[in-house]
């Protein structure tokens, strides 16, 4: 999970929720990740959420920040525009590198290669203030080692066009330069 500091009441609704809803029983670990050392209280208030190992770690400049090859002057104007134009998180530098570093986008490492998450081979990202309003009754994890699957998704949200304007015909010539991913 990334989270800042400022996070910690959704981080824990999110766990509360995750050790109902799926890990009770099956006692997965946590990572929580930040650009920024947790505070004492933060990671004391998480490891009392659970039974489960809580890791805690930090991202390093580097690798949180936006590349140096972005000319910011361009970037700060975009997101002058985004801003004005009503654009959620429009004018938000740390809501694109949280994007970049999730996402993996030209990033020198992303949010699967922190050395924390080497160990493992699946992992569900979770999110502070997320609810899950069933409970999962199997072990997804090895739901997808038993059926050879490496990713798996439990929701997908509706995207602003306006945050997003290149991303279709960025799609549209990917399919077309790699015509083997095509469904």
């Amino acid at each position: 999970m990334l989270a800042r500091n400022s996070d910690l009441e959704g981080a824990l609704a999110t766990i509360v929720q995750v050790e109902k809803r799926i890990n009770r029983n099956l006692g997965y670990p946590y990572v929580l990740l930040n650009d920024v050392p947790f505070e004492n209280q933060f990671m004391d208030a998480i490891r009392a959420s659970t039974t489960s190992k809580v890791e805690f770690g930090l991202i390093p400049p580097e690798q949180w920040n936006q590349p140096e090859w972005i000319d910011e002057i361009k970037a700060a104007a975009e997101r002058q525009k985004m801003a004005a134009a009503g654009v959620k998180y429009g004018d938000s530098i740390s809501y694109r590198n949280m994007c970049r570093f999730n996402a993996g986008s030209r990033s020198p490492q992303f949010f699967f290669q922190h050395p924390l998450m080497l160990k493992y081979r699946w992992y569900w990202r979770l999110e502070p203030n997320v609810k899950y309003h069933c409970n999962v009754d199997f072990d997804p994890f090895l739901f997808m080692q038993e059926n050879n699957k490496t990713y798996s998704f439990t929701i997908a949200t509706y995207e602003d066009p306006s945050t997003i304007p290149s991303l279709w015909s960025t799609v549209r010539g990917m399919f077309g330069n790699h015509s083997a991913l095509r469904l």
